[in-house]
């Protein structure tokens, strides 16, 4: 079991087998759990905010008995959730986390299989490609990054490629961003993904937050 207490905002990724779960939590809950297959127990906690002590509890590392797909997109969606609240220094800390596990570019690789569930949740006929056109602006408005804004054009696009070519797109899109280092990298796929949370999530009159544990879970699936 896990145990972590600090007075700040709190968020955690818990993952069971293919179903991986990103929310906001109290600051003063202590321990989140799951049982896999086997019955084993299993928590992840992420406690960040002003004054927050880092420590093994409190990493987005993950247990190594989860499937790949699952840490990749809990690894993602995690810092996402942060972004969505306004939560820099949590995006910061866990950027840090993410990159210092060696996790980042299984984590980018997610990012266009996020944003293709989210563009095709979009109202029809046209919202989603409002979405992607209005990213490049929004993305220089908020994160003033040139280079990072290209990477996260670059995975709205890969998003968007027939699924027969999918796969290949996918790979030539992480082999390329992860040139720019891996924190930029990252900090790119959660970009686009925050974009397309925000908007998607707000055309359809749907919390954004609320909605990242079920895109996670659904997400999981298809790219385990």
């Amino acid at each position: 079991m896990i145990v972590a207490m600090a007075p700040a905002t709190a968020y955690r990724t818990v993952a069971a087998v293919g179903e991986p779960v990103v929310e906001p939590v109290s600051a003063s809950e202590e321990v989140v759990t799951r049982k896999d297959g086997s019955g084993a127990a299993f928590a992840t906690r992420l406690l960040v905010g002003v004054n927050v002590p880092r420590s093994k509890e409190m990493s987005i590392r993950p247990e190594p008995d989860l499937p790949d797909a699952a840490r990749a997109v809990g690894a993602l969606l995690a810092p996402v959730v942060a972004c969505l609240r306004g939560d820099d220094e949590g995006v910061r800390l866990l950027l840090d986390d993410t990159c210092e596990s060696g996790a980042s570019s299984d984590a980018v690789r997610a990012a266009p299989a996020i944003v293709r569930v989210y563009l095709r949740l979009a109202p029809p006929p046209d919202r989603a490609d409002e979405i992607v056109r209005e990213f490049p602006d929004a993305a220089i408005e908020r994160f003033g990054d040139p280079e990072l804004v290209a990477v996260g054009v670059e995975c709205l696009h890969v998003a968007r490629v027939p699924e027969p070519v999918e796969n290949i797109a996918r790979a030539v899109f992480v082999d390329d961003a992860m040139t720019h280092g891996d924190r930029h990298a990252l900090h790119s796929a959660i970009a686009s993904c925050w974009w397309c949370a925000l908007n998607s999530a707000c055309l359809r009159d749907v919390d954004p937050i609320a909605e990242a544990a079920a895109i996670c879970r659904y997400v999981a699936r298809q790219v385990a």
